[in-house]
C-alpha cells in the first residue's frame, strides 16, 4: 500500500466527518462518515454548498469565522453547531476548522473536521433540565437559559427569568457582593459555594447556596451557576447554635467540675470547677494541675496521668485557701483544637464520704443493705412513712426526713404509679421496679429509677425497701439522643442528598431523596442488603469501607463509585460515611450525592485535554510551559523545529541550563514575570543556539498559569519564529535604500500612490508638477492631469496588473499650479513599498518631443494639402493624397496589415481607407482598383 492509498483511508475510514472546500463553501471532497453522518450519498452530498445543510441559526456565524480564517485573519477556528440531514432531522457537531495554503503561502483550501456529539448534547440538555438543583446559566450579567427547578425555587416561570439579570432576585443587600463574586470567577478566581438570599414576588425570601464555573457560550464569556435550598439546613444549623448555646449554659451551671490541659498545665475549666477551687476563671488557666493536688495525692494523680487511665478514681484536692477535700476524678485523653488535650471531670465527695461514714456507724441490721445500695435507701412503712434513710440530698437533714411521707419527695404526677408499686409488693411480696420524677431539693426535679423489694419479718411484709439511682444524666441524654434524632430526620428528609442509615448490613433509615433516587420504598430498603445498591465490583471495598468505620480504625471516608437503581439504571455517586448512633445502638451514617454529569463532565474534560494536545502540536508557534523553577513542562513540536531540541531533552530541565542564550535576551525576565503575575511580550529578539548550530530572530509572549485555586503554579510561553520575515524586511530596507538612491537622482519623476494618495515623490517629480511633496500628498495624484486628460487617464491605468507589471505608456498634459502645461508620458505598474501593495507611476517629461512632432504634424497636412489640390486636377475619382498613397500598395498586392506597417497607421485605418477607395473608383475588387489605377496613369 503506498503512501497515498493509505492517506486515502485514514481519510475515507477516520472516525470523524471531514470535508474539503473551497472559498466560495463549495465542497471539493468528503468522507464517508461525513456522508453517513447527514443521510446523503456522495455524488448528493457533493452538490451542495455547506449552508445548505447547515441550520438557519448557525450560518452567520459559521459564515463570518470562514471568512476570517480565508483571510488569513485567524488560525483555525473551532464551534459547536447544527448540520440538516437530509431527512431534515438535526444533528450536533464539534466542527474544527483551519486552511491549507498554496506553495506561495495563499489559502487553497478549507479542511473542516466534524465529531457528533448529538447524544452528549441531548445528554447536556437531560442533565440540565432534570437537575434536582436549580441550574442558570448566566450570559452578559442576564439569565440566558434555567432549568424547571430553578424556576421553582426563585417563584417564576423560566420564560419570566428569561434576559432577567440576577440582581433582581436577590435581596438588596446581597446584590453587590454577587456582582462582584461573578467578576471574581470570570477573571480566574476560585470557585466556592457562596450563600444568598433571593426575593420572590409574593415577597417571601429563600436562602440559597450557588456555585458557579466558567464556560463559554456562543463565543461568549458565561456563567453556570448551580443552586441549592438551604434554608432549612440554615435553620437546621440555627437549632444547632441553639442547642450548643444550651450546652454551654448547662455547663456552666453543672455540679461537676471539667478542665481541659495539656502536658499538666491547665487550658480551661468550666465556672464550676472553678468555684470548686475558689479561683476565677482566669486565675487557672496556665497553672500546673499538680499546685490543685494535696502533696499526700500528687504521685497518685501523676501516675494515673502518665497511664492514661481512663477511669474514675479518688484523691485528695487543695483549693486557694488551702483546704484540703476529697474527690472523685474522671480523665480521658481527647483531641481538642488540634491538639491532644486530657479532659478531667472533678466532682467534690465531701458529702459522700460522710455518709458513708455515717453507714459504717449505722447499725449492723443495714450495712448489708447500706453497702449494695447503688444511691439513696429508704425503708417506707405500710403508712407510707420513711422509717430509714441511708442519706440525704444537699440541704436537708436527716431528722427532718425521717417520718415524714415518701410522697412528699415524688413529683405528683408519679404518686398514683408509685402507690400500686408499694401496694403488690406488700400483698404479692414481689420486687416492682418504675421510674419517677423527685423533686428533691424543692423547686428542682430529677429522674430516679426505683426498686422495691419487701422486708419480711415473722412471715409478714413489715417494710418495702425503696433503692433509688439517679438517672437524670441518663434521661437526660435519652431525650438529647431523640431530639437529635428527630433534628437528624427533619434535616435528611428535605435534604437534597441521599442519606441513609446502615446498621447490622440493612438499612433502618433512608431520606425521601434516598427512596427516589433507589427506585425502592422504605419498607423495601428496610429489608435490603445495603451492598445490592452497589455495582458487583464495587461491593467488596463499600463494605470494606463500612466495616472499618464501624470498627473505629477509619471513622470519616469518602469515595466515588457506581450504583445501580431497583430497574438496573447505573449511576456515578460520591459517598461519605461516619459513625453514629442509631435508636441506641452504633450504625453508620451515609451521604450520597449524585456525580454522574461531573464524571460525564470529566470525561468530557479529558477528551477536550486531548484536542488541546493535539492542537497544540499542530501549531505553527511554539508552545512550552514551565513550572516555578523555570522548568520545562511542555515542548511541542514546533518548538522542536524552532529549536531543533527534541522533547525529551528538555522536559523537566531548568531553562537557563539547557539555553543559556535566554538570559542576554531579557527572555529569563519575561518568564520571571509571568510567575509573578504579570504578562510579558518581546519582539524581535536574536538567537543562537550553539548546540544546533540555529540562529536568527524570535518574538514571545508569557503569561502565568493558575490552578483551581487562582494559585500561580508556573508559565506558559508562546515562541514565534521570525528568522524569514526580519531577513525579508532587512532585504525589503536595502531594496528601499537602493530605490531611494535612484530615485533621488532620476532625471524622471517618480511617484508612489497608496490607492489615490500619493506617499512618495521624487525631486523630479516636485519639478514636473510644480508642487511639493506635501502639497501633492493633500490632492487626488490624478488632479495634476489636465481636466480634458484626466477620465481617459484614469481609466487607462484603472486596469488591475501583477505586482511589478508596467502599463504601456501613455501621454497628457500636466497642469502646474500657475498654469503651464507640460506634456508626460506615463508609465505604471504595481509594487510594494515599505512592505504594503502601492503603484508606481513613472512621469517623462516629452514636452519637447510633442511640441515638435505637432510643428511636424502641421507641416506635413500643409504639405499634403497641396499635393492633394495638385492631384485632384488630375484625379478622376477625388481620392485623396492618403487613399493615392493607400492604392500604390493595394495596387502593389499588399495587405491591410503589411499598408498600415509601411505606412505607420493601423490595421483598421489602413482597412477604411482600402474601402473608401473601392467606393469611389466603383471598384469590385482590390484587383480591379489597382487595374484601373495603372490605366488611368495614377500609379506606375
Amino acid at each position: 500500500m503506498d503512501d497515498m492509498e493509505r492517506l486515502r483511508r485514514v481519510f475515507d475510514e477516520g472516525p470523524l466527518g471531514i470535508a474539503v472546500l473551497d472559498a466560495t463553501y463549495r465542497l471539493v471532497d468528503v468522507n464517508s462518515r461525513f456522508c453517513d453522518m447527514l443521510g446523503y450519498a456522495r455524488d448528493e452530498l457533493m452538490s451542495l454548498t455547506f449552508p445548505e445543510f447547515t441550520h438557519p441559526e448557525d450560518i452567520s456565524k459559521d459564515v463570518s469565522l470562514a471568512a476570517k480564517l480565508f483571510r488569513g485573519e485567524i488560525p483555525s477556528y473551532e464551534i459547536e453547531k447544527r448540520f440538516i440531514m437530509k431527512d431534515g432531522e438535526v444533528v450536533w457537531g464539534l466542527l474544527h476548522a483551519s486552511v491549507v495554503h498554496d506553495e506561495s503561502g495563499e489559502p487553497e483550501f478549507g479542511l473542516e473536521m466534524v465529531e457528533d456529539i448529538t447524544e452528549r448534547k441531548r445528554d447536556f440538555e437531560a442533565l440540565f433540565n432534570n437537575q434536582q438543583d436549580g441550574v442558570a446559566l448566566v450570559v452578559e450579567d442576564r439569565f440566558s437559559r434555567v432549568n424547571a427547578r430553578f424556576a421553582e425555587l426563585l417563584g417564576r416561570s423560566e420564560q419570566e427569568l428569561g434576559g432577567m439579570p440576577p440582581a433582581e432576585v436577590l435581596v438588596p443587600e446581597d446584590r453587590d457582593r454577587n456582582a462582584e463574586r461573578r467578576r471574581e470567577i470570570l477573571a480566574g478566581g476560585a470557585q466556592f459555594p457562596s450563600q444568598y438570599d433571593i426575593v420572590r414576588p409574593d415577597g417571601t425570601t429563600l436562602s440559597i447556596q450557588a456555585i458557579s464555573r466558567p464556560v463559554e457560550h456562543e463565543g461568549k464569556p458565561a456563567l453556570l451557576s448551580f443552586v441549592r435550598d438551604v434554608s432549612e439546613l440554615e435553620a437546621a444549623r440555627r437549632a444547632l447554635e441553639q442547642s450548643e448555646e444550651r450546652f454551654r449554659r448547662l455547663s456552666e451551671g453543672a455540679i461537676e467540675g471539667t478542665a481541659i490541659s495539656e502536658q499538666g498545665i491547665m487550658l480551661d475549666a468550666n465556672p464550676q470547677f472553678a468555684r470548686l477551687f475558689g479561683y476565677e476563671l482566669s486565675e487557672l488557666v496556665g497553672v500546673s494541675v499538680s499546685s490543685l493536688v494535696a502533696p499526700e495525692s500528687r504521685e497518685l494523680v501523676s501516675k494515673q496521668i502518665a497511664a492514661g487511665n481512663d477511669r474514675p478514681y479518688e484523691h485528695l484536692a487543695i483549693r486557694k485557701d488551702g483546704t484540703i477535700f476529697p474527690v472523685q476524678a474522671h480523665g480521658k485523653a481527647m483531641e481538642y483544637e488540634g491538639r491532644t488535650v486530657r479532659v478531667t471531670n472533678i466532682r467534690d465527695i465531701t458529702e459522700r464520704r460522710r455518709a458513708d461514714e455515717a453507714l459504717r456507724e449505722s447499725e449492723e441490721k443495714w450495712r448489708s443493705l447500706a453497702e449494695n445500695a447503688p444511691d439513696f435507701v429508704f425503708l417506707v412503712g405500710p403508712d407510707e412513712k420513711i422509717q430509714y434513710a441511708n442519706r440525704v440530698s444537699s440541704g436537708q437533714r436527716m431528722e427532718d426526713v425521717i417520718g415524714t411521707s415518701v410522697f412528699n419527695y415524688i413529683v405528683p404526677e408519679y404518686h398514683g404509679a408509685a402507690r400500686s408499686a408499694m401496694a403488690r409488693v406488700f400483698e404479692s411480696r414481689t420486687t416492682e421496679t418504675f421510674e419517677n420524677k423527685v423533686a428533691v431539693p424543692p423547686g428542682s426535679e430529677s429522674w430516679f429509677s426505683n426498686r422495691l423489694s419487701p422486708i419480711i419479718v415473722g412471715g409478714h411484709v413489715v417494710s418495702v425497701a425503696y433503692i433509688s439511682t439517679d438517672i437524670t444524666e441518663r434521661r437526660e441524654a435519652e431525650e438529647a439522643l431523640q431530639e437529635s434524632e428527630a433534628k437528624l430526620r427533619t434535616v435528611t428528609e428535605a435534604s437534597p442528598a441521599a442519606i441513609l442509615v446502615i446498621q447490622a448490613g440493612k438499612i433502618p433509615f433512608a431520606n425521601p431523596a434516598m427512596v427516589e433516587g433507589s427506585e425502592y420504598d422504605a419498607s423495601e430498603l428496610a429489608e435490603l442488603n445495603y451492598l445490592e445498591l452497589f455495582l458487583p465490583d464495587g461491593r467488596e471495598e463499600a463494605e470494606r469501607r463500612v466495616e472499618a468505620c464501624l470498627d473505629g480504625s477509619e471513622l470519616y471516608q469518602t469515595w466515588r463509585h457506581l450504583t445501580i437503581t431497583k430497574s438496573g439504571v447505573e449511576g456515578w455517586f460520591e459517598t461519605t460515611i461516619g459513625p453514629a448512633q442509631f435508636q441506641g445502638r452504633p450504625a453508620v451514617i451515609a451521604v450520597s450525592t449524585d456525580v454522574t454529569g461531573n464524571v460525564r463532565a470529566e470525561q468530557a474534560l479529558r477528551e477536550s485535554e486531548e484536542r488541546h494536545r493535539l492542537l497544540i502540536d499542530s501549531s505553527l508557534d511554539g508552545i512550552l510551559a514551565y513550572d516555578t523553577d523555570i522548568r520545562y513542562t511542555l515542548w511541542n513540536r514546533a518548538m522542536e523545529k524552532i529549536t531543533g531540541f527534541e522533547k525529551e531533552r528538555v522536559i523537566g530541565q531548568q531553562a537557563f541550563e539547557v539555553f543559556p542564550f535566554l538570559t542576554d535576551v531579557s527572555e529569563s525576565d519575561a518568564m520571571k514575570q509571568a510567575l509573578e503575575g504579570k504578562p510579558g511580550r518581546l519582539l524581535e529578539m536574536p538567537f543562537t543556539i550553539p548546540q544546533t548550530g540555529r540562529e536568527g530572530y524570535f518574538e514571545s509572549s508569557h503569561v502565568p498559569l493558575r490552578d483551581a485555586q487562582g494559585k500561580i503554579v508556573g508559565g506558559m510561553g508562546i515562541i514565534r519564529d521570525i528568522t524569514d520575515r526580519k531577513l525579508a524586511e532587512e532585504e525589503l530596507q536595502q531594496s528601499e535604500v537602493r530605490f531611494s538612491e535612484l530615485a533621488e537622482t532620476s532625471q524622471a519623476a517618480i511617484f508612489i500612490v497608496a490607492g489615490v494618495k500619493l506617499v512618495y515623490a521624487n525631486p523630479a517629480g516636485e519639478r514636473l508638477t510644480g508642487r511639493s511633496l506635501d502639497e501633492l500628498q493633500t490632492i487626488d495624484f490624478w488632479e495634476v492631469a489636465h481636466p480634458d486628460d484626466r477620465k481617459a487617464l484614469v481609466e487607462h491605468f484603472d486596469v488591475p496588473r501583477a505586482v511589478g507589471e508596467l502599463a504601456s505608456p501613455y501621454a497628457f498634459r500636466v497642469v502646474k499650479p500657475d498654469g503651464k502645461v507640460r506634456w508626460a508620458e506615463a508609465s505604471a505598474a504595481m509594487t510594494t513599498f515599505k512592505g504594503e501593495n502601492a503603484g508606481a507611476v513613472i512621469l517623462l517629461d516629452v514636452t519637447d518631443r510633442v511640441l515638435a512632432e505637432q510643428a511636424t504634424q502641421l507641416a506635413r497636412e500643409e504639405l499634403e494639402g497641396k499635393v492633394e489640390r495638385q492631384m485632384l486636377r488630375k484625379n478622376p475619382y477625388e481620392l485623396t493624397f492618403r487613399e493615392l498613397t493607400v492604392l500604390h500598395h493595394v495596387a502593389a498586392g499588399e495587405a491591410d496589415k503589411e499598408i498600415a506597417a509601411e505606412l505607420g497607421i493601423s490595421p483598421l485605418t489602413a482597412q477604411n481607407h482600402v474601402a473608401s477607395i473601392l467606393r469611389k473608383m466603383d471598384a469590385s475588387s482590390r484587383t480591379a482598383a489597382g487595374v484601373r489605377a495603372v490605366r488611368d496613369g495614377l500609379v506606375d
